[in-house]
């Protein structure tokens, strides 16, 4: 193990151990949790729950501030995609970072299809859909200013990591 590595893992390990079940970032657990193909006959049966699990998860992640779209709506819009994560087949919350090259390709419809079901056309939709991705399937980061600063630096001219492509998701493969 290198250094870059050791680092790396040192990070996460001191933000895993300090995190309490009332923090901000537990709502990621308790969203990818409620999704999770364990608990598949509840998301279409407690729409609503459904509805407010993801809702809340996006909210303590910034996607409810400032010019969002969301501001306007309520859980009703959220129905259209909580019907479409109900019907996905299992397999796909098993694609994680170490099968992305195999696997680009039905998270990309994934993408598409979340875009959609719930972002208006005109709106910016790279963070908002990856958030909703990694809240709810837990395999790929969210593409937000903080991952994309950072993910560009680490590849250096590669990949821009501004739009969710089977090139960004190579690299992260390859990162992992």
């Amino acid at each position: 193990m290198n250094r870059e590595q050791m680092d790396f893992e040192k990070q996460v390990t001191a933000f895993v151990k300090n995190r309490e079940a009332n923090d901000r970032y537990a709502s990621y657990d308790y969203c990818y949790n409620h999704f999770h193909p364990k608990n598949r006959i509840s998301i279409k049966n407690d729409i609503e729950k459904s509805c407010l699990s993801l809702g809340f998860y996006l909210a303590s992640w910034g996607m409810f501030r400032g010019s969002s779209f969301l501001l306007s709506k309520s859980i009703k819009h959220f129905e259209p995609l909580i019907e479409y994560i109900s019907e996905l087949n299992p397999e796909i919350w098993e694609i994680d970072a170490h099968n992305l090259n195999e696997k680009h390709e039905q998270l990309i419809e994934v993408y598409k299809k979340i875009c959609e079901l719930f972002i208006p056309v005109k709106c910016a939709h790279l963070t908002l859909a990856t958030k909703i991705m990694l809240g709810v399937f837990g395999s790929v980061p969210a593409y937000d200013r903080f991952f994309i600063n950072t993910f560009k630096e680490i590849f250096q001219g590669e990949c821009g990591f501004t739009s969710f492509s089977k090139k960004s998701l190579l690299c992260i493969n390859k990162f992992y």
